[in-house]
């Protein structure tokens, strides 16, 4: 459910990572879901696709366009257009055969529709993950030179494609987003990839998908330091006619992927997603998917009361693909239920000291100063006068000052 693959990093990836928020696996028609919002996504993604393989063109250029104007959302606060885009795409395991199959029906739906925005947003998606294809999945000292070639060839034609209808109408809210992942792939500066940011968010401020981009562009794996995507989420929270806390619940739900857990090993907050999802189940009652996945979480932060009422609330019913299995859901119940004690990947919140930034402050790394962002938490490793020393995500310690944090008196 679940960046790019820089030409100077050494990372690995696979779609669910270069794809962020995409559920783009789901295909073809699935075994039914306990939650009948997942249920209506998967027979929109799957009506969409059979417009695209059939070459519907017209089809297609309807829908995109009824959802660009009522801005159209499930009623687990998916919007229907970013879901439409994602459904047209090619799974990593396919043949080459396949890619250049999908290749050519772009081509078509161009030449077909020569004045079709939606057309060249999704042929510069496609261009996006045949980038990866070309370059592969891989960790960066496994690709080849011809990968690297088609990785920077396809990237260039994906850039070229949104340049080209930067002014055309109507405007769509995924050009900016589709942009944002050529920008990761192309290792665009941070300057450059928040101006991009700030422009999307500046046309629909709602659109969530651009918050989930932006947070995995400042992982530390990619183009960040250890707190930023966090501080950045919770900026974004502040955002004038945004979606509030609910931004940092839906980036806080996509990122736990990258991590075995979230709050043991990253900065993010369980008191803030925990405000963001009470927020999202306000607005979306019904959804069963939000649900599981404020239950899950509330098992990563260690918080027992909290996941104890959701599984009551969720009964038997299990989103397999929220938990990885059945066993899992059965796992962390029982511990919700205090029948056992917490799997290896839980934390009980009060096992482990953390200390909060109340102020920016530095610290001396081996590359030099270093900036820590006001917001920050992090653990604590000891106390002594006017100094506390803090356990960095670089797995060193520090000394920084006590008034800078919120043990000062």
């Amino acid at each position: 459910m679940i960046l790019t693959f820089l030409l100077f990093s050494s990372s690995g990836c696979d779609r669910t990572e270069h794809k962020g928020d995409s559920q783009s696996q789901k295909r073809i028609p699935e075994a039914p879901s306990p939650d009948k919002i997942h249920n209506e996504e998967v027979a929109f993604r799957y009506e969409t696709r059979m417009f695209y393989n059939s070459r519907k063109f017209d089809e297609l250029e309807k829908r995109a366009n009824e959802l660009r104007i009522s801005k159209a959302k499930f009623a687990n606060g998916s919007w229907k257009l970013f879901q439409f885009y994602d459904a047209l795409g090619c799974r990593d395991d396919e043949p080459e055969s396949m890619w250049r199959l999908h290749e050519q029906i772009h081509q078509d739906w161009e030449k077909a529709m020569p004045h079709s925005v939606t057309a060249r947003i999704a042929h510069a998606d496609f261009l996006y993950d045949y980038a990866f294809h070309g370059r592969g999945y891989g960790f960066a000292n496994t690709v080849t030179r011809q990968g690297w070639q088609l990785f920077a060839q396809r990237l260039a034609q994906a850039h070229k494609i949104l340049d080209d209808v930067k002014d055309w109408e109507p405007k769509c809210p995924m050009w900016w987003r589709v942009y944002m992942e050529v920008a990761l792939g192309e290792g665009w500066s941070g300057s450059d990839y928040e101006t991009l940011f700030a422009k999307a968010k500046a046309f629909e401020p709602q659109f969530w998908s651009y918050d989930v981009a932006r947070a995995q562009y400042l992982l530390p794996r990619w183009h960040g330091q250890p707190g930023d995507w966090e501080y950045a989420t919770d900026e974004e929270t502040k955002r004038p006619a945004g979606l509030g806390m609910e931004i940092y619940a839906r980036v806080v739900s996509v990122q736990r992927g990258y991590y075995k857990n979230i709050f043991q090993e990253s900065n993010a907050s369980w008191p803030k997603t925990c405000q963001g999802f009470e927020l999202m189940r306000e607005r979306y009652p019904e959804s069963l998917e939000i649900l599981s996945a404020y239950c899950q979480l509330a098992c990563l932060a260690g918080d027992r009361p909290q996941a104890k009422k959701l599984f009551d609330e969720l009964g038997n019913s299990v989103m397999q693909y929220i938990w990885g299995s059945k066993d899992n859901f059965v796992k962390y119940r029982a511990w919700a239920q205090a029948s056992t004690s917490p799997p290896n990947n839980l934390q009980e919140t009060h096992d482990s000291r953390f200390v909060t930034l109340t102020a920016d402050t530095e610290i001396l790394r081996q590359s030099g100063k270093f900036k820590l962002r006001k917001g920050l938490r992090v653990p604590l490793t000891a106390v002594s006068g006017d100094n506390v020393t803090v356990h960095y995500f670089d797995g060193r310690d520090y000394s920084i000052p006590l008034s800078s944090t919120d043990l000062a008196k």
